[in-house]
Formats: structure tokens, C-alpha cells, sequence
């Protein structure tokens, strides 16, 4: 009877080793997982920047294109009113 018992202890191990192998398989690229998620975490939060970053600039564009079409508007106004007020 001891011999069937080691039998059945060795058929265990030998299960718990080859179950053992393909869990190290599995998790065998969970370290380049997280170098890459990382990565990509970082460069969202540069994205992050460099779309306000541009939102910024969209607004002063936008806002200089404004002044350069109502300013000479206002002025051709202004010189074609100068005359009549006097």
C-alpha cells in the first residue's frame, strides 16, 4: 500500500510542477505589460499637456483674428464718420 501512496504523491507533484510551468508562462511577460502600460500612461499625460497647449494658442489665434478684422472695420467707420462731424 505505501508504494500506491508515493505513486499518488510523485503523479502530484509531477501535476504541480507542469501546472507550475504554465503559470511561469503565463506571467512571463506580465513585467513588459508594465513597462508598456506605463509608458503609455506617461505619454498620455503628455498628450494631456500638449492638447491644452494648443487650446491655448487655438484661443490667442483666434482671438488676434478677431482684432484684425474688427479694428480695420472700426477705423474705416470712425474715418468715413470724421468728416461729417465737422
Amino acid at each position: 500500500m505505501p508504494e500506491k501512496d508515493d505513486v499518488n504523491v510523485i503523479g502530484l507533484l509531477m501535476d504541480i510542477q507542469q501546472r507550475l510551468a504554465k503559470v511561469e508562462t503565463n506571467t512571463s511577460g506580465i513585467n513588459d505589460t508594465a513597462k508598456k502600460a506605463e509608458d503609455a500612461y506617461n505619454l498620455s499625460k503628455q498628450n494631456e499637456q500638449d492638447i491644452a497647449d494648443l487650446k491655448s494658442n487655438s484661443q490667442w489665434w483666434s482671438r488676434t483674428m478677431w482684432v484684425a478684422i474688427i479694428l480695420p472695420l472700426v477705423l474705416f467707420v470712425i474715418e468715413q464718420l470724421l468728416p461729417h462731424l465737422n
